[in-house]
């Protein structure tokens, strides 16, 4: 949990603490439409839930960027 904390606190604009092989991790995880629909939903329910109507969108938008560069990387260079 540590370092998806470090991780969303850079992606979110707090300080830059994850040092890590992003994105690359996640390729050979085998993730597919299925996985991203799952995050991306249960994401904007939680921020919705939580945060202001501005903050949520602000959040949802950085995940969904995040989504649709990890789809492009995982197309590209994942398991065929």
């Amino acid at each position: 949990m540590g370092k998806i904390e470090d991780f969303w606190s850079g992606a979110t604009g707090g300080p830059a603490r994850y040092q890590g092989p992003r994105p690359w991790k996640h390729v050979k995880l085998g993730l597919g439409e299925l996985h991203f629909e799952a995050w991306l939903g249960l994401w904007h329910r939680h921020c919705r839930a939580h945060l202001t109507v501005p903050e949520a969108e602000e959040l949802i938008g950085v995940a969904e960027s995040i989504g649709l560069k990890l789809r492009q990387i995982i197309g590209q260079h994942g398991p065929a």
